[in-house]
């Protein structure tokens, strides 16, 4: 957690130097082009989760997304193949 803070507060830091304003990155998001207000709607991600709703409305993608899902579970419990170790059998 601390890291992170140092992260943010070098962040902040570089910012200052370079532009005169250690919130920059809070400063643009609302500058023409970019329309990416403040909020929870913003933090949230909410455009990006609508989007991705309506995404998967398509059963081509929703199938995809299932048999992906599916297949990451099957190779999960298949493992390698029965042999554990390579010479030594798995027992039950």
């Amino acid at each position: 957690m601390l890291v992170s803070l140092v992260g943010v507060a070098a962040w902040s830091g570089y910012l200052w130097v370079r532009f005169g304003d250690p919130l920059a990155f809070l400063t643009v998001q609302g500058a023409l082009g970019w329309d990416q207000g403040s909020g929870p709607a913003t933090w949230f991600k909410v455009a990006y989760l609508l989007d991705w709703q309506q995404r998967l409305r398509n059963p081509v993608l929703l199938l995809t997304a299932q048999a992906l899902a599916g297949l990451s579970r099957c190779c999960c419990c298949l493992g390698s193949g029965g042999v554990s170790d390579g010479d030594t059998p798995r027992t039950a």
